[in-house]
């Protein structure tokens, strides 16, 4: 059978070689205290190679259990419904439960928990769907365990204690400290953190559905 796993591991070196161009312009960025408009540019083309990854995988799902059946395959990312059972696709999906039955089982899990342990994919997704330009902010933590954030609007200066690290990622997450200035996606989620935790875990997830194959 045909497969994309070269595509999709050349996708992932290139994804991760990216981190480290963001981390860079990100450690410039905080020095100078200037944004550089290359953040975008990058922050967009890791975004989009991670779900060519993920879509590349999904693709030869289909390839293997369905050839024909469904003209565009996405991997599955069903945030709304939270069930294979759902969508274009729907087809696909019942031809793999009834085929690759622990295959069907790892992605259904993913959707039914999608509010919970993989919320960090529905925001990943919502980032390549719709908010990929999102705002990105200079943030750091000063002497007095004070957070301060520099946005266009100006700076605002919270207690520590008293900031709930809510942004995008919505379910509860342990308090990020900071040493040092970062960059964030709009004014909470630190965009270094957002790319190692979605390239080590979009990782996982693909190695995971090529060893029930």
């Amino acid at each position: 059978m045909p497969t994309k796993k070269k595509q999709i591991d050349t996708l992932l070196k290139s994804s991760k070689k990216r981190i480290v161009i963001i981390e860079k312009i990100i450690t410039k960025s905080v020095k100078n205290n200037k944004f550089y408009d290359e953040l975008d540019i990058e922050f967009k083309n890791f975004l989009d190679e991670l779900k060519s990854a993920l879509d590349y995988c999904a693709n030869d799902i289909s390839e293997k259990y369905a050839i024909g059946i469904v003209r565009k395959v996405y991997f599955p990312i069903k945030a709304s419904t939270k069930t294979l059972h759902s969508g274009r696709d729907i087809k696909l999906w019942e031809i793999v439960k009834v085929n690759n039955r622990p295959l069907y089982d790892y992605l259904e899990n993913i959707q039914q928990n999608i509010d919970k342990e993989f919320i960090w994919l529905k925001e990943f997704n919502n980032l390549v769907v719709e908010n990929k330009h999102k705002n990105f902010t200079i943030k750091w933590l000063n002497s007095s365990n004070r957070i301060k954030f520099k946005t266009n609007a100006g700076t605002i200066d919270w207690d520590e204690k008293a900031v709930n690290i809510s942004g995008i990622i919505k379910s509860p997450v342990e308090p990020i400290r900071y040493t040092v200035g970062s960059i964030t996606i709009g004014d909470m989620v630190p965009i270094r953190w957002f790319c190692n935790l979605s390239y080590k875990n979009i990782q996982e997830i693909i190695e995971g559905i090529y060893k029930l194959f």
